[in-house]
């Protein structure tokens, strides 16, 4: 019921919004002579406030998961169409007729993809609509008709010896039962009414309650397939994914005065619910004008990290609509693709129809996660959404599920199998995220895993959730940091227990440490068997391997993760969201310029400074231990685990058991998202324009002044100048 209220509220808000957007058009044409743009975008206003006068009352029961999305999108809309309208044309609407022009023309194209975007989320609300409704009514007409048939076969007892046939009232009812289409709720609350109360019910009939939801067979072909339990109306309707395009790792191989080679691997999807692996080398030569735009790291310098890339939008445009004229397209095929023309005609070419190597790998996986008995699912069951570079997100009531892609290198596909192997081994221990199970290509003999899932932690990372803390001015609560710090190295000797090592502790931010709806601290991610001896995150390294620092990745073992577990636990205390080299200059009053590494002994102490004056002294020797110089020194987890306060111990230095297993004040269970922009803005994932840099209202490719199709001249004129 809540759910149902919730809709109602939200299609009450957006409709009051679209309300404000069609006064707002309204001025807009009185102030620029209504241009047809204009009145066009009125028109497709006026038919999306029709549908939604009937989507509130077109709902019986739980509304479907697409609608509440859709409905989600439509708000976005209307806000993006509110704040052009207000902000950026009536605020020009008294200058002069100049003004009012340049204004248009300059959010014209804006006010266009708007519009377009409104004419797709009203179809797709609509198709949801069908979908649901015809459903529902299937359902209530078979119910109808077999309450019919019950009605005309019960005999009529208890009525006077006058009495020779039935009333007239029920005989012209019990003819109405033909008419299903026309009278099946009203015939079913009144044979409901006379079981219950009616004069000529019999008390020793009885009749088996027919459930309303209970699928019931259907004499329809349309009706039967809608009666599967496979049946999915999110699976028809008309929403595409976006972008269709990702880049997840982007290297220069070669380089030259003249050309460039870039090797891109990259996500494409062919259809909704279907994404595959494909690698292309595009070749790019000085005479493109993509030739100072879009440049990625050279391999030979970072021959050990990988990149997240975005494809400036006019090339994926290009390369997207390129690749839809491949037909029968397979997982890790290799393309080459040539920029050299003035006109940047981009030539696609299949240079290899799937790489066997890739596959033999992945194939050998699928056999061994198939022995492990874990829960299994298919692409075409999963409506996903792009998170971040190589992640996707996916929804299973209630929650939002983190998924792991596995990709078209060996190294990646060994690196996302190690965040498997932790995840299933330690699926049922504390603060480590639920393991959802594993994602299968197609239900068929030769199936092949695509990837993983885990919980997606509602509240984001930590050090995200102590960032936004110390920038809104309000500091987390000692009571929340004590908690986090017990629950982390809980979660560190859970991985340590099931034989596995974290690794990632020493990355400030990339190191799988998030809160979940409950305010507990859990490991979802980033688990590494390695790591690296980086000269700007000397403070993560342990003294031992201060002789290789810049050099090959080390192996992660227990003593490293303990000695990077301090670093993290000071992180907490201190309220500090970075940890780097600058926090600790900081604090010893360092004043070397922004952007340069120091090279001083304070920059990377072994020993670090107390957090603060109100630090209990238990956490205070729980991170003098981890921080050691003799590895022996440092003890195991669990043994740390048991100098912090039981659950039952009270005082000034102890957390309160209240205060331990305490939810969110805010809700009496966990919080979870319930739309995918709340993801998005949760973890922060923040892409600039790939043309003038500024962070786009979407969340991927272009802002929203650029259009893809001026691209070009835009390029070669200079710079839009936004208006914020």
């Amino acid at each position: 019921m809540a759910e149902v209220l919730g809709f109602i509220a939200s299609v009450c808000a957006l409709a009051h919004a679209a309300k404000g957007v069609g006064e707002g058009i309204g001025q807009v044409i009185e102030m620029y002579k209504a241009p047809e743009e204009i009145k066009s975008l009125r028109e497709q206003l006026l038919l999306f406030q029709s549908v939604l006068q009937i989507t509130d009352l077109a709902i019986e029961g739980q509304p479907d998961d697409v609608l509440c999305c859709m409905v989600s999108r439509a708000r976005c809309i209307m806000d993006d169409l509110s704040h052009v309208i207000s902000t950026k044309l009536l605020r020009n609407g008294s200058g002069s007729n100049r003004a009012r022009r340049r204004a248009w023309m300059r959010h014209k194209a804006k006010i266009l993809r708007l519009k377009d975007k409104l004419v797709e989320v009203r179809e797709n609300i609509l198709v949801a609509l069908s979908s649901s409704i015809l459903l529902a009514t299937r359902q209530v007409d078979a119910t109808a008709v077999s309450i019919g048939h019950r009605i005309a076969n019960i005999p009529i007892h208890g009525a006077s010896p006058n009495d020779t046939m039935a009333p007239p009232e029920n005989l012209q009812a019990g003819q109405r039962t033909g008419n299903t289409h026309a009278s099946s709720p009203s015939l079913l609350s009144s044979y409901e009414e006379s079981l219950a109360v009616g004069p000529y019910s019999n008390p020793d009939i009885h009749l088996e309650p027919s459930g309303r939801s209970s699928p019931v067979p259907s004499e329809g072909p349309s009706s039967a397939f809608e009666m599967m339990p496979s049946f999915r109306p999110a699976a028809y309707t008309a929403r595409q994914p976006s972008p269709k395009l990702l880049c997840y790792d982007a290297f220069q191989v070669e380089t030259s005065d003249y050309q460039r080679v870039n090797y891109c691997t990259l996500f494409y999807s062919p259809a909704p619910n279907q994404w595959i692996r494909l690698t292309i080398f595009i070749t790019t030569t000085i005479e493109s004008q993509y030739w100072n735009l879009w440049k990625v790291k050279n391999q030979a310098i970072h021959p050990a990290r990988h990149f997240c890339d975005v494809f400036p939008a006019p090339l994926a445009v290009a390369l997207s609509s390129e690749l839809n004229t491949c037909r029968n397209l397979q997982q890790d095929s290799e393309m080459a693709a040539h920029l050299g023309s003035k006109s940047d005609a981009l030539s696609l070419k299949l240079t290899t129809q799937a790489a066997s190597r890739v596959k033999n790998h992945l194939r050998q996986i699928t056999r061994t996660v198939y022995h492990l008995g874990c829960p299994r699912y298919f692409e075409k069951d999963l409506n996903r959404e792009h998170l971040a570079c190589g992640f996707f997100i996916t929804f299973m009531k209630p929650r939002w599920m983190l998924e792991f892609r596995f990709r078209s290198d060996i190294v990646l596909i060994e690196t996302d199998l190690y965040d498997l192997e932790v995840l299933y081994s330690c699926q049922n221990c504390p603060g480590v995220s639920p393991f959802g199970g594993v994602i299968l290509d197609n239900d068929g003999p030769d199936s092949m895993i695509t990837g993983f899932l885990t919980e997606l932690p509602t509240k984001g990372r930590l050090s995200d959730v102590i960032y936004r803390a110390t920038t809104s001015g309000q500091q987390v609560s000692w009571e929340r940091r004590l908690k986090w710090c017990r629950q982390l190295v809980q979660a560190t000797a859970s991985v340590h227990k099931n034989g596995k090592v974290i690794g990632s502790f020493g990355k400030s931010t990339s190191n799988g440490i998030g809160v979940d709806g409950n305010d507990d601290v859990v490991l979802f991610r980033f688990f590494e068997k390695t790591f690296l001896c980086d000269s700007a995150r000397i403070a993560s390294v342990p003294p031992e391997y201060h002789e290789v620092i810049d050099g090959p990745p080390i192996a992660a073992l227990p003593e490293t993760d303990l000695y990077q577990l301090g670093l993290r636990l000071w992180c907490i205390a201190a309220h500090v969201y970075n940890g780097g080299t600058g926090e600790f200059c900081r604090i010893a009053g360092c004043s070397i310029d922004p952007g340069t590494i120091c090279t001083e002994s304070h920059a990377h102490p072994t020993q670090l400074p107390v957090p603060s004056d109100d630090t209990p002294q238990y956490l205070k020797d729980v991170i003098n231990i981890c921080r050691s110089e003799d590895p022996n020194a440092r003890k195991a987890a669990h043994e740390l685990l048991a100098m912090f306060p039981t659950l039952v111990e009270s005082g000034t230095s102890t957390i309160a058991p209240k205060r331990l297993e305490m939810r969110d004040s805010s809700s009496d269970g966990p919080e979870y998202f319930i739309h995918p922009e709340s993801c998005w803005e949760t973890f922060g994932l923040r892409v600039n324009c790939s043309y003038c840099g500024k962070r786009t209202t979407q969340h991927y490719y272009q802002c929203d002044g650029c259009n893809p199709t001026d691209y070009p001249s835009v390029h070669l004129q200079g710079p839009v100048a936004h208006v914020n």
